[in-house]
């Protein structure tokens, strides 16, 4: 129940709204969805965005239709911003990801206002200032998005090397380390079935193509792939690939729930990126006890803590999948797994550090 006098956070995005109608979505909306969970237990006051369609009634959140003008028009959100800020005031305003121009207009206004705004770093990519691959309309957004972390004063990264990546780009940076958090997702359906799980969206820099590779060496174990359409050409290689396989299933994209689901299942994540931040895969399978292989290794955390292997290549792929699934090693790392996740990624931990470092 909400007190009379509750205090309000703003999550600035309208993903978490998109994850409750659209189906896939990416990391920001479920990362969203539990800092909400956490703001909500502590008796604070919820406000989001969302785009099109509305979710339906939600005790965690209140959602408000997003006014932002037609990109043509878009340095009216100035105005628009601080008609919203003024309307809801929030004492604490939460943004996530590198890619949000609206952070310039967010961080000023908040700033005057004295707001707390805090920017939440995802992907290592979040911190490239090279702008020569990028079309006119990315170039405007990633330089507004850069020009606004400097009206910004809280920082939260993933990792060491992020915060390393931010000092270099800031200066003055102070950020703190949360890794991405994992709160309620509904009860997962734990099936007989036990299959070697790959999620992502199906970028080339994904690598998804490569499960097909590892899956022929185990013509004993199910492979499921599951992603969305990033790349069409990526994706309909995978759809051939798997008409053509015996032992892998490609999905496509999922809503999260189902996702979810799959989680269950697995026996092992697999992870074959070329880079990543802090992937809510892993937290998927960590909390299902699911060990991971993976080609990034964020904070060292897999290597120090016992929670999968690290591979560099399609053949460290092979070998350490016949390793993690030998019986005593794979219930030792079960073991570590559940201890790690319990005390790094709980809510009531993570919420109680952000909001000492804010002094709310």
């Amino acid at each position: 129940m909400k007190s009379q006098n509750p205090r309000r956070v703003l999550l600035w995005t309208t993903a978490y709204a998109d994850l409750l109608t659209a189906g896939p979505v990416g990391g920001i909306g479920v990362q969203m969805m539990f800092w909400a969970q956490a703001f909500q237990k502590s008796g604070w006051n919820v406000f989001s965005f969302y785009a099109q369609t509305k979710p339906k009634e939600c005790d965690i959140c209140t959602f408000i239709k997003n006014n932002e003008p037609h990109s043509v028009f878009f340095p009216l959100h100035f105005f628009v911003t601080l008609w919203i800020l003024l309307k809801i005031k929030p004492e604490v305003v939460l943004l996530r990801g590198g890619k949000n121009r609206n952070l310039a207009f967010v961080a000023f206004w908040c700033k005057i206002l004295g707001i707390k705004a805090v920017q939440f770093f995802a992907s290592d990519v979040d911190f490239v200032k090279d702008y020569r691959t990028l079309t006119f309309a990315e170039m405007i957004n990633r330089r507004m998005f850069n020009w606004g972390l400097k009206w910004i004063k809280y920082f939260v990264v993933q990792n060491d090397s992020q915060q390393a990546q931010l000092q270099k780009l800031i200066t003055t940076a102070n950020p703190i380390i949360i890794p991405n958090i994992w709160g309620e997702v509904g009860e997962a359906n734990h099936d007989e079935e036990k299959v070697i799980l790959w999620v992502g969206n199906t970028r080339s820099l994904k690598r998804p193509q490569w499960v097909f590779e590892i899956a022929k060496d185990f013509p004993e174990e199910n492979f499921v792939l599951i992603g969305g359409n990033a790349d069409p050409k990526v994706y309909d290689e995978c759809v051939s690939l798997a008409a053509d396989s015996d032992n892998v299933r490609f999905l496509g994209g999922l809503p999260f729930s189902e996702t979810n689901e799959w989680f269950s299942k697995a026996k092992v994540l697999l992870c074959t990126s070329e880079y990543e931040g802090f992937p809510n895969t892993f937290l998927q399978a960590w909390s299902n006890g699911v060990p991971v292989l993976s080609t990034v290794n964020p904070g060292n955390r897999i290597t120090d803590k016992n929670l999968g292997f690290v591979c560099k290549d399609i053949n460290e792929f092979k070998e350490m999948l016949r390793a993690i699934l030998e019986k005593e090693r794979y219930s030792k790392c079960q073991d570590a797994i559940n201890r790690y996740f319990a005390e790094a990624h709980s809510l009531d931990f993570n919420y109680k550090k952000l909001t000492s470092f804010l002094g709310v």
